[in-house]
C-alpha cells in the first residue's frame, strides 16, 4: 500500500481527474468557490463541499498532482485513525478491532481512492460519516445540541458525496433502543 502510493504520487492524473479538475472545468473557471453551493448558480454541484475544496486546492497547488494525492493520503490516514477509535470503543477484543482498522488502512481499493485525485469526494464523505459514528458513540442524553452536531456531520457527508444518504436509517435503529419509535421517527425525519 505505502510503496504503491509513493510510486503513484507524481503520476499524471487518471480517471476523471483531468475531466473534472485539470481540464477546462468549473473548478478552474468559477470566480469563487461559494457558487458551487447555490442552486441558482451556473456552477452549482451536488457535491458542493468537494468542489469547494478542489477550487481552493487548485488555487494553491495548481497542477502539482503530488499535493492533491498527499491530501488524499492524509485524509485516508485520518479516516483510519477515527475508525480505529470507533472499533476500539465497540469491541471487547482489542486485537480484532486493530485488525479491522488495519484492513481498512491497507485495503487494495484504498490505493485507488488515494491516488485518483477526484476520489477526494469519497474520502471526505467517509470522514464525515466516521465523525458522525464516533460522535454518536459519545451521545448520552440525545439533546438538541447532540442532534444538531450529528445533523451537521450528516449534511457535510452529503455535500461531499451522496454515499451517506442511509445514515438516518442506521440512526433510527440506534435510537430505537434508546427512545420510543415515535421519537426515533421524528428525529430521523
Amino acid at each position: 500500500f505505502i510503496v504503491c502510493n509513493l510510486l503513484l504520487l507524481d503520476n499524471k492524473p487518471f480517471g476523471d481527474d483531468y475531466i473534472f479538475i485539470f481540464g477546462e472545468t468549473e473548478i478552474k473557471n468559477a470566480p469563487n468557490p461559494f457558487l458551487f453551493f447555490f442552486p441558482w448558480s451556473d456552477y452549482f454541484k451536488s457535491w458542493s463541499l468537494t468542489y469547494f475544496i478542489f477550487w481552493n486546492m487548485y488555487k494553491v497547488f495548481g497542477i502539482n498532482f503530488v499535493y492533491y494525492r498527499a491530501v488524499n493520503l492524509a485524509l485516508h490516514f485520518l479516516n483510519f485513525f477515527i475508525l480505529s477509535k470507533i472499533t476500539r470503543n465497540n469491541s471487547k477484543k482489542k486485537n480484532i478491532a486493530r485488525i479491522m482498522a488495519l484492513c481498512f488502512l491497507f485495503a487494495p481499493i484504498s490505493i485507488l481512492t488515494t491516488t485518483w485525485i477526484f476520489q477526494l469526494k469519497t474520502l471526505l464523505a467517509v470522514f464525515f460519516i466516521l465523525i458522525f459514528l464516533y460522535s454518536l458513540q459519545g451521545v448520552k442524553n440525545y439533546n438538541l445540541k447532540d442532534f444538531t452536531k450529528l445533523y451537521v456531520y450528516f449534511v457535510l457527508s452529503l455535500l461531499s458525496k451522496i454515499s451517506g444518504v442511509l445514515i438516518p436509517l442506521y440512526l433510527f435503529f440506534i435510537l430505537r433502543t434508546k427512545c420510543s419509535i415515535k421519537n426515533s421517527f421524528i428525529f430521523v425525519i
